[in-house]
């Protein structure tokens, strides 16, 4: 099966996994879910509101110590537009400062909600390959907490891995159009790229679930996601999409995807296995 067809036959399984959810009553674990994510955007946002209040001081102290020198001082005096350019910098300042903590909070967000759900994770993946007959062995405590452990590594890894190759793809493009001027519309392409390369560390991410359960090591693991690349990708374009949706992206987002991608992921993991064992459906 070609990548294109892979990516649309994993994107086609997303009704099929609301459905299989539904049957099996597996709607408890989204309740689960929310909390774990809630508990984190809660936990993000007392952050923000730190690391904020830190940065305004800063800038304010800054700003006080250009407006106390005697220069800046006496033309403030003199001349009322000097002060409000000066207070005017100050508020726009603080008001990027606000987007770019924001911007970098949900960056961090996502990658780090497949880290707090590993747990979750791990769980319903076994119990998806179990429902469909797929279990690979017997239920042990010690399986599932490794398999938690190196969920938890891989996420960590998928995460430090896609925020590698997207800088290097922004350096890239704009050294690129900084030596090439013709070529600038290339940073255009950077969010798209952007996005179809979160989307492929998620489904990745995803799809280790159940590579770990089938013994396949966490390099190995990487190796055959990228074998069956489409439908990777196409397992975790829900996620990717969730996210992005403004206030939906901090909480039900990515837990309605990610619940979801798990059984999309568990279908691509069955079909891979079929097509090696040579049945075709």
């Amino acid at each position: 099966m070609s990548q294109w067809k892979s990516f649309w036959k994993a994107l086609s399984d997303f009704p099929k996994s609301v459905r299989f959810i539904s049957k099996h009553q597996l709607q408890k674990v989204y309740a689960a879910s929310l909390l774990v994510a809630f508990a984190l955007a809660i936990l993000f946002f007392q952050l923000r509101g730190e690391v904020v209040a830190w940065l305004e001081d800063s800038i304010t102290g800054y700003f006080q110590s250009v407006v106390s020198s005697d220069g800046v001082k006496g033309a403030m005096l003199e001349n009322e537009y000097v002060a409000m350019l000066t207070g005017g910098a100050q508020a726009i300042l603080n008001g990027a400062l606000h987007l770019m903590v924001f911007w970098i909070q949900l960056k961090l967000y996502k990658p780090l909600v497949l880290v707090a759900l590993s747990p979750i994770m791990a769980w319903m993946m076994e119990h998806v390959l179990s429902l469909q007959g797929r279990r690979a062995v017997p239920f042990r405590f010690s399986i599932f907490i490794r398999s938690l452990l190196r969920g938890l590594k891989f996420s960590l890894f998928i995460t430090c891995m896609e925020w590698a190759v997207l800088i290097a793809i922004g350096v890239f493009g704009m050294m690129v159009s900084a030596f090439i001027p013709l070529l600038g519309f290339m940073l255009a392409l950077l969010p798209a790229v952007s996005f179809l390369i979160s989307a492929w560390f998620y489904g990745a991410a995803i799809v280790d679930y159940a590579w770990e359960l089938k013994g396949v090591g966490a390099t190995q693991s990487v190796r055959k996601s990228w074998k069956l690349r489409g439908g990777v990708l196409g397992v975790g374009m829900p996620l990717a999409v969730f996210s992005m949706i403004p206030i939906v992206s901090l909480g039900i987002g990515p837990v309605l995807a990610g619940v979801i991608s798990v059984v999309m992921g568990s279908f691509l993991v069955i079909s891979e296995e079929d097509v090696d064992m040579g049945i075709t459906c």
